[in-house]
């Protein structure tokens, strides 16, 4: 058992102010900005909630295996104004008054909704959906937060002039300087801390000088209350109301808050992953966040997500684990018990959301499209695509509200998903004259493939294949196929595909087989699971193998047994066809092949293994050779074939050594066997032939490297 010291808990405790330093400030700042829309009475109350919320979350988060720092976000008390201005637009339709104990009941049945259905977004798996929605969707996010945290706060800050004067937006812009001050000179010190101590100091001196009065976030003496408790929910079933209307409106928005906060808690746990080599999430995390969350919306708090900035900063100062996080919650609740949110005026909030959007904007994204307004020219089209995707969110969000920028947001990031992919179906289009499977073969059989290496076509696609990649990838593989040819096919590089694909992929190939094209599909293996029915097309149609290597040594074997028509190559021995004794007269030529001593071997039996002693050369004469080798997981892999014609173990003949991998026969085999000590006997008699030998050999040796060399640089392209 691991015994816990008092300095764990001292060394925790930087950690656990970097955190709340950071996650209060914005929950505070974001709170304020919903109820303050809902009515500016009740932001006492959601402060309150909001408080003892960020205490019940990182009491949770203290027992996950990847603890994080959780905080309102501004994005999701955004979403919720914005669905709040949809819901008063059809109050009167449902029977509603449009009074503050309604907006906030709906409100809260909102976030109530979103509690109930976001387990089941973990249980669906939907962080595969959101791996689908790319970069510029996220970009246009924090850019429409930005924008909505200027205008908003802008406007707070001009109605301010008319009632108090200038003190208001005074204390409010130097709480913003004072932030982003600390930003750029003090990076290990809160901004959003350092900003409400200098506003609440401020203010403080103001109000003592009698100069103005500035209202609190949370005033001296008031009643603290729940939101929860402050709503009538029997008025949801008064005879009056459309109630079934509004449980409508109330699940679709239920719905995408659940949907978003299970994103942006995937996008950080994502990034915090990267961070320090942070700790993998145990696989039932998500029960007690949900649990946690489910708790904190019914005394009345916005959804928490993990905040990205307060993690990473709570991360500079240490670990974030059980001690840090337990910290957290008892520091944050000391500061809710203390009273200092009697301290932090109201224009301190508003300045601490100008700083927030300043930092919440996207830089990239802004400085491509300050770049396109000075040269258009300049910009690729992927990045013309991005630029335009952004700028979709952000004109949603900021014309209408930030439930169209998410709604507009997510259909932009499958529309770019799938524009994307449905471009970039094709890894690789070769034919027989630069791609060659590994199977090493005779000279002889080497000439008759160069002969018909345009017969052999190889496609390898890749990326995520759906309808709208179906017509571009049967353009692709008929405009390959032709009557004598030998298709090859690779999916191992296909994240997915759906029905579509695998019939109009079935209906292609069988029209080229149909046209005398004969079809031979590798790496369906990942897919196989997910669409059977693509299997049954590629077998029906075609010839299966389990990866590409074995589908195009097929296609050269068929062209070796169907030769192109040309001068005839056929020897009038077997041994004619050997690359070794090339170049050695007959009277030599006859004393080697009588060296060799003939071993009959059964398919299946092993020719040589691993570690076994190396001093022969062995020379196909029928049938052929697997060759395995071990993975570091203990897993026989196939690396290559040797068929009829061809040479084995060459250097371990040179060199002496072990034999480095596995033969297996994978037919009948006669091999012929050539001993080094045999081979040192007929050297001292035939000193030109054994040298002509092994210039054999080592341009044997030559060539099945630069094979090997282009199959191992076309798998990493």
């Amino acid at each position: 058992m691991q015994t816990v010291r008092p300095g764990d808990w001292y060394r925790a405790f930087p950690v656990a102010f970097e955190g709340a330093g950071f996650a209060i400030p914005v929950t505070i700042g974001a709170t304020g900005l919903l109820f303050a829309r809902i009515d500016p009475s009740l932001v006492v109350p959601g402060v309150v909630a909001a408080l003892c919320a960020l205490v019940v979350m990182h009491i949770a988060a203290a027992a996950n295996g990847r603890p994080m720092v959780f905080a309102t976000r501004v994005l999701e008390a955004a979403t919720l104004v914005g669905f709040l201005e949809h819901f008063v637009l059809k109050m009167p339709g449902w029977g509603l008054e449009d009074t503050a104990q309604h907006r906030l009941l709906l409100v809260l049945a909102t976030g109530i909704g979103a509690a109930l259905l976001l387990p089941l977004c973990y249980v669906f798996r939907l962080q595969h959906f959101a791996r689908m929605i790319p970069a510029p969707v996220f970009a246009g996010f924090n850019n429409s937060v930005a924008l909505v945290l200027l205008i908003s706060q802008a406007r707070v800050l001009l109605s301010s002039i008319s009632t108090d004067g200038a003190w208001v937006s005074i204390v409010a812009l130097s709480a913003t300087a004072v932030a982003l001050l600390a930003r750029r000179q003090w990076p290990g010190w809160p901004p959003g801390v350092t900003s409400l101590l200098v506003a609440a100091l401020a203010a403080s001196t103001l109000m003592h000088a009698g100069v103005h009065e500035f209202a609190t976030v949370i005033p001296a003496g008031a009643t603290l209350n729940f939101p929860v408790f402050m709503v009538q929910w029997s008025d949801l079933l008064d005879a009056r109301v459309a109630t079934l209307a509004i449980a409508k409106d109330l699940f679709f928005a239920s719905a995408t808050m659940a949907i978003l906060v299970f994103i942006n808690g995937q996008v950080a746990e994502e990034a915090i992953s990267q961070y320090k080599g942070s700790p993998a999430p145990h696989r039932w995390d998500w029960l007690r966040t949900c649990g946690a969350q489910m708790l904190t919306v019914l005394i009345g708090a916005v959804p928490m997500a993990p905040s990205v900035s307060a993690s990473r900063a709570a991360l500079q100062a240490g670990r974030l684990n059980g001690r840090s996080m337990t910290l957290t919650a008892v520091l944050m609740m000391f500061i809710f018990a203390s009273g200092l949110m009697t301290l932090v005026p109201m224009p301190g909030v508003a300045g601490l959301l100008l700083y927030e959007a300043w930092a919440a904007y996207d830089r990239p994204s802004v400085s491509l499209a300050s770049l396109w307004l000075r040269a258009s020219d300049q910009l690729s089209r992927t990045q013309k695509e991005d630029l335009f995707t952004v700028a979709s969110v952000v004109a949603s969000s900021v014309l209408y509200n930030m439930v169209a920028g998410v709604f507009v947001g997510v259909v932009a990031g499958l529309v770019l998903y799938a524009w994307r992919n449905g471009k970039r179906i094709v890894r690789a289009v070769h034919t027989g004259a630069s791609v060659h499977s590994n199977c090493t073969r005779s000279r002889a059989d080497m000439h008759l493939l160069s002969q018909g290496a345009d017969r052999v076509r190889y496609v390898e696609l890749e990326g995520a294949l759906f309808f709208g990649a179906t017509e571009a990838m049967q353009a692709l593989l008929r405009g390959q196929a032709g009557p004598g040819r030998f298709l090859v096919i690779d999916w191992s590089h296909v994240i997915s595909a759906d029905s579509t694909v695998a019939r109009g992929f079935g209906n292609c190939i069988q029209e080229a087989a149909e046209a005398g094209t004969r079809v031979a599909i590798s790496g369906l293996s990942g897919l196989a699971a997910d669409l059977p029915e693509l299997q049954e097309y590629a077998q029906r149609y075609g010839k299966v193998f389990p990866d590409a290597d074995r589908a195009l040594e097929w296609a050269e074997n068929q062209i070796i047994l169907q030769p192109a028509p040309g001068p005839s190559f056929e020897a009038t021995s077997i041994l004619d066809a050997q690359s070794w004794l090339q170049g050695v007269r007959n009277e030599a030529r006859l004393a080697f092949e009588a060296a060799l001593e003939l071993r009959f071997i059964r398919a299946g039996e092993t020719v040589f293994a691993a570690g076994d002693p190396a001093n022969e050369l062995m020379i196909l004469m029928q049938g052929s050779v697997d060759i395995f080798l071990r993975s570091d997981a203990g897993r026989e892999i196939r690396v290559s074939r040797f068929r009829d014609g061809a040479t084995m173990g060459e250097l371990g003949f040179l060199d002496a050594t072990t034999r480095s991998a596995t033969a297996i026969a994978a037919e009948d085999l006669l091999l012929g066997v050539l001993p080094r000590a045999r081979f040192d006997e007929l050297a001292l008699h035939w000193p030109q032939a054994a040298h002509q030998v092994l210039i054999n050999l080592a341009l044997d040796m030559a060539i099945r490297l630069r094979r090997t060399n282009f199959i191992a640089v076309s798998h990493v392209r």
